[in-house]
């Protein structure tokens, strides 16, 4: 393991996780919760370094804005530009890859919302002409609308994409059902079809990170309580860092049996980071 002093010094660009590492909570993207002790000092720390950062969930029932004012409104000082859900990747995805395409979300306004301000035609509940099927977080499902999907894809061969691919949330505060997996699931299982993911940690939001934050030649952390912020950084090329106050415990990592997903660093907070913030350096490329 690479002591944390260390492993900082090269530190310029930050992907940060949110439930379990900067909020504890038991809904997903902050909701409900409260700072982690040391978190709200931490983000102004990396703010007042000048390091470029993004702060990423894998959360996709609100829109990008919705979840970082109430971040906001708990002491964080981050910009709507630099939070980044599921949703609002997954939307981004499908509008550079699939133009001119009539799309179905079985999701709330955190996809709906980011496709249509992208001019994406999209519909919640009408599986004709639909060749894309998204799913992500919903409080309630509607068995016509699961039929939608399981129709696009079965019958006009739509692409499948799903927000996340993990059965459990932990947000601090013990787990819920991903109700975007679940759906999903129960869609590949009448159709045949695996859902591909779009949400951490995807090869598509590993590339959307790196671009926006510099692109290869900035270093880059990501820090996180779960394996999906490790599996992130493997496909950055990025420092992993793991935090104890959501899903990782020090004995999972030492059981671990593949070493490749095992964070980097692992400290027993995000705070315990903060003292080790190198400042930016001016001679590397920086957003």
């Amino acid at each position: 393991m690479t002591p944390v002093s260390g492993a900082l010094n090269m530190v310029d660009a930050w992907v940060i996780d949110v439930d379990g590492c900067l909020v504890s909570t038991s809904r997903a993207g902050g909701q409900g919760g409260t700072p982690i002790p040391g978190a709200v000092e931490f983000i102004r720390a990396v703010r007042d370094s000048g390091h470029a950062m993004r702060v990423v969930t894998n959360a996709s029932a609100c829109t990008p804005h919705r979840y970082a004012q109430q971040l906001r409104e708990m002491g964080f000082d981050l910009s709507d530009d630099e939070f980044i859900t599921a949703g609002s990747a997954a939307a981004a995805y499908i509008a550079a890859t699939h133009a001119g395409a009539r799309v179905l979300a079985i999701a709330e306004e955190g996809i709906v919302e980011p496709l249509a301000a992208l001019d994406v035609d999209v519909t919640v509940d009408d599986a004709e002409g639909v060749s894309v099927v998204v799913v992500g977080a919903v409080d309630i499902l509607d068995m016509s609308r699961l039929g939608a999907a399981c129709h696009a894809v079965a019958d006009n061969g739509a692409a499948l994409y799903v927000t996340v691919n993990t059965p459990w949330f932990h947000g601090g505060r013990g787990r819920s059902v991903c109700t975007s997996a679940a759906t999903a699931h129960a869609i590949a299982w009448v159709t045949g079809v695996e859902p591909v993911v779009l949400g951490k940690p995807s090869d598509a939001l590993a590339a959307t990170l790196r671009r926006q934050l510099g692109g290869d030649a900035v270093a880059i952390a990501v820090v996180g309580d779960a394996p999906a912020e490790v599996a992130l950084a493997r496909e950055m090329d990025a420092l992993s860092i793991g935090v104890l106050t959501g899903a990782l415990t020090r004995k999972a990592v030492a059981d671990a049996s593949d070493r490749t997903r095992t964070p980097d660093v692992i400290v027993d907070s995000i705070a315990d980071l903060t003292d080790h913030i190198a400042p930016a350096d001016s001679t590397r490329p920086h957003v």
